[in-house]
């Protein structure tokens, strides 16, 4: 992850920036040569909210398609969700909420991660927090696996 750098990019359309922001980095894949962008997708929560993973997942499509706009191409969005709330956040993914659904029909269900940080137990810098996270996600030690392989065999390190 040595060779992760914030990029000026944004992916969020104009309508979306006033609820959600994102943070873009390059890194070089160890498999090539080729820049790799990572979009963090960071929404902000002060209220439970049971759907949140439909939310969202709309804001992984719409930066998709934005990218495609801008690129011609599309790069992982990895959505973080920041809490500050009272209450205790339960985290759900999108297939969690659909109650008693057949496992075939599991299989159209989009299936991702996020990652959930309750900023009321806030290390006192958030990015490193961030990526503190990200890191142990893709060790595959967190809450759900976003990439299956530790980042050493994905990206240069």
């Amino acid at each position: 992850m040595s060779t992760l750098s914030q990029l000026p990019d944004t992916y969020i359309s104009k309508e979306l920036r006033k609820t959600v922001s994102d943070i873009v980095y390059s890194c070089r894949a160890k498999s090539g040569k080729q820049e790799v962008k990572i979009s963090l997708l960071l929404e902000h929560k002060s209220k439970l909210e049971k759907f949140a993973a439909v939310q969202i997942l709309s804001y992984i499509a719409a930066g998709h398609l934005k990218q495609i706009a801008q690129d011609k191409t599309i790069s992982p969005i990895i959505p973080v969700l920041l809490y500050h709330g009272r209450e205790r956040w339960r985290y759900r993914t999108l297939a969690s909420l659909f109650k008693e659904l057949n496992e075939d029909l599991l299989l159209f269900i989009p299936d991702y991660e996020y990652i959930y940080h309750d900023l009321g137990y806030t290390e006192s810098d958030l990015e490193t927090a961030i990526i503190n996270k990200i890191e142990h996600l893709f060790a595959g030690n967190g809450k759900g696996v976003l990439i299956r392989r530790p980042p050493s065999k994905v990206f240069v390190g």
